[in-house]
């Protein structure tokens, strides 16, 4: 047997994490979905191109149904209904369930049945129906990553369709890393993803999608402060390269209703890895 088959890559995915954590908790995204209503910020940019890719990824059939498993506000429930499917959307934040339906009921006639629950809840008992194709875009990094996709592969009747990060968290920036001197090959999800599947002798198939990121700030502290955040701690010499990174693409700038705003001279791509498979029938 090899190195390969032997090892158990879910527990190397949670080492590769620095061990078990405590999960995101509903609070934590009951708050962010309430910061980001309130500034305006609706989550759903229909511009962006993973949204496009996702979907034409995924492959779906006329008239198929879909159980979206950690749907937020919509990203992948909406425009699908909007397709004609039947979508059963699944998120343990209420709040973020909230979005999705305000944004719902203001297009009328979607067909989308919201369901409060988690990865870790009894999914029988919750009310969840197998559906014909299961997704989780950007939510399959549970606690247990291969509890989760044995999960998936229960509920869907004929394919799965996931994406989790390809780069990295999706804060990564490799501009930042490169100047910063750090390794550029950060730890990445899919691998591991990759791994479990292999050893439950699925054959997946691979992509990867780039998303850009279009980040404006009203202040350069703003922008600094949010660029430290996902930088992460900083040593004594990454902090003199931290600021020659600022001097050197820290731009300011006026949008497109004449405000002042800060922003990098380049535009971010958060690095996403899509996966799915077939299922035997």
């Amino acid at each position: 047997m090899t190195v390969l088959i032997k090892t158990d890559w879910n527990h190397e995915w949670e080492l590769a994490r620095g061990g078990k954590r405590q999960p995101d908790t509903p609070e934590f995204w009951n708050t962010k979905a309430e910061r980001c209503h309130k500034n305006g910020h609706a989550l759903l940019d229909i511009y962006d191109p993973y949204i496009r890719e996702f979907i034409n990824y995924a492959a779906l059939l006329p008239g198929e149904s879909v159980l979206d498993i950690g749907c937020g506000p919509g990203i992948m429930a909406i425009p699908l209904a909007e397709r004609g499917h039947r979508v059963t959307a699944v998120d343990f934040s209420h709040r973020m369930l909230g979005m999705l339906f305000r944004q719902a009921y203001a297009k009328e006639g979607l067909d989308i049945i919201p369901i409060l629950a988690d990865w870790r809840d009894n999914w029988e008992t919750a009310g969840i129906e197998p559906a014909d194709v299961a997704l989780a875009s950007r939510s399959v990094a549970a606690v247990d990553l291969e509890s989760a996709i044995l999960k998936l592969n229960t509920w869907a009747r004929r394919r799965v369709c996931i994406s989790t990060a390809a780069g990295g968290s999706p804060g990564f920036d490799r501009v930042l890393a490169k100047e910063l001197g750090r390794h550029i090959c950060a730890h990445s999800n899919f691998a591991y993803c990759m791994n479990i599947l292999f050893a439950m002798d699925v054959r997946a198939e691979l992509r990867f999608i780039d998303s850009p990121k279009h980040e404006r700030w009203e202040t350069r502290a703003a922008a600094e402060a949010a660029i430290r955040h996902n930088a992460g701690k900083l040593s004594a010499a990454e902090e003199q390269r931290f600021e020659r990174y600022l001097r050197r693409h820290l731009v300011q700038l006026q949008d497109e209703d004449g405000r002042n705003v800060w922003q990098r001279d380049y535009v971010r791509i958060v690095e996403w890895a899509f996966i799915a498979w077939d299922k035997d029938v």
